[in-house]
């Protein structure tokens, strides 16, 4: 179209003005996907054209009007421009709403752009996921690897705003996933894994088949358990899973000012084990959600959230923090360019313990978690976790007994991470912007025959 992401960002604000508005935000983005799938041997490569998208947030007074769309030559700009304004002018009054960011700014960041990702090596990508299965077949006959893909994105994104000035940043980020399947004598298991990184130098295939293939052939030796209690092991990229669904959003103030948080009102508070610490910090070198800047242009910034167990602080956009007299922490987050801001997580990490993985993994009776589903369904408003464990291994007297794939786990998760908590490992893992150890627990209800 022949402006920049700068010049339409700049452009739009300066046009909302022009046509009334009292304050103006411009967020553009443009980014190109590259998927490779490899399905039981057939190849097939996905690769998108470089795209561009506005989104806007207008404001006459106190009437807001938040929308956007995709972008293909300047006179789409104006019109957007002028639809949005329309629309904040009809809009009903937001008493709470008190200005957009006063000044755009950037943390310094490393490690969230690798250039290999724009040119990658098609082919050398391919021929890695069709070895895939012969990787697997090595470790043992009855392995299939049924699905295994690579994804490639670049993205850049530039924020403006009627009080000046715009900030600019170019990412990448890729994914690696593998399924196995183990069949014998009629029975099969099936699992399958991720890893995400900021480049292509640490994708891992190998590894992942390898943790793949152990954990599907275990799931061929299937077996109940009695409904009781039971020492627990999550594994890091469980317990993430499960924080990222029930505590991450809790500590958004924009949940706590509509009531849809039950850590309302706690700051201050013991609501973990004092053995748990999480910060929240975008600037951590090359982790998933690491950027120089938020989605309003607010400088990412590192920032305790829970401190041995006890609450210290809500995560806040502008909007969010102004409505308490507060500043911005630097957690704007959109869905889309449709979408309004909120408050989110950037890099929400669980700090780790000071035990090693392996030397927990050895319990008397018990389970260690590998695989859960639906803790996503979870309820973050009142704190209760509702996950079907789908592999796990169980012990008695230390010895493995077979593998675990019906029981539920469920509870408030804020009383299990608080009284039922033993340990956490030294090493982490994650699942998107989320971090964590494995978190040994005791005396855990779970559900069974």
């Amino acid at each position: 179209m022949g402006l920049s992401l700068e010049e339409v960002a700049l452009k739009a604000v300066n046009l909302a003005l022009k046509f009334g508005a009292s304050e103006a935000e411009a967020y553009t983005v443009s980014g190109v996907q590259t998927t490779i799938n490899v399905v039981r041997g057939r190849v097939n490569v996905a690769r998108s054209g470089k795209t561009m998208a506005l989104g806007l947030r207008i404001a006459v007074g106190k009437r807001v009007a938040v929308g956007g769309g995709s972008i293909r030559g300047e006179a789409d700009v104006e019109a957007l421009v002028e639809k949005m304004v329309k629309i904040a002018r009809v809009s009903a009054e937001d008493p709470w709403w008190s200005g957009l960011p006063e000044r755009l700014q950037a943390s310094p960041v490393s490690g969230v752009y690798d250039e290999s990702v724009e040119s990658p090596d098609i082919e050398g990508l391919v021929r890695g996921l069709l070895e895939a299965n012969s990787l697997a077949k090595r470790i043992d006959p009855r392995l299939e690897v049924v699905d295994a893909s690579v994804g490639l994105s670049v993205g850049e994104r530039v924020i403006a705003n009627s009080f000046g000035g715009s900030v600019r940043e170019k990412a990448t980020s890729v994914y690696e996933c593998v399924e196995v399947k183990a069949l014998e004598g009629g029975f099969e298991a099936s699992f399958g894994d991720c890893r995400h990184s900021r480049g292509l130098r640490e994708l891992n295939l190998e590894a992942l088949v390898e943790y793949s293939s152990e954990r599907a052939l275990r799931g061929l030796r299937s077996m109940e358990i009695e409904t009781g209690k039971y020492t627990v092991i999550l594994m890091p990229k469980v317990a993430a899973s499960i924080i990222a669904s029930l505590i991450a959003p809790a500590v958004s103030a924009d949940s706590v000012q509509r009531g849809r948080s039950p850590l309302a009102g706690k700051i201050g508070e013991q609501i973990l084990n004092p053995k748990l610490t999480i910060i929240d910090d975008g600037t951590v070198e090359g982790h998933a959600a690491t950027s120089s800047f938020d989605d309003e242009g607010v400088a990412t910034r590192r920032k305790t959230v829970v401190e041995k167990g006890v609450l210290k602080s809500y995560l806040y956009d502008t909007y969010t923090a102004k409505r308490e007299g507060k500043e911005s922490t630097g957690n704007a987050s959109r869905a889309g360019v449709t979408s309004n801001v909120r408050p989110s997580p950037t890099n929400f990490i669980v700090e780790p313990g000071g035990g090693e993985l392996e030397d927990m993994l050895g319990i008397d009776r018990g389970l260690i978690v590998h695989g859960v589903i639906g803790e996503w369904l979870s309820n973050p408003v009142r704190g209760y976790l509702n996950a079907t464990i789908v592999n796990a291994d169980y012990y008695e007297n230390g010895v493995f007994k077979g593998n675990v794939k019906s029981a539920v786990l469920a509870g408030d998760i804020y009383a299990i991470l608080r009284d039922s908590l033993v340990a956490t490992s030294r090493k982490l893992d994650n699942v998107g912007g989320v971090y964590a150890p494995a978190i040994l627990l005791e005396n855990v209800s779970l559900a069974g025959k």
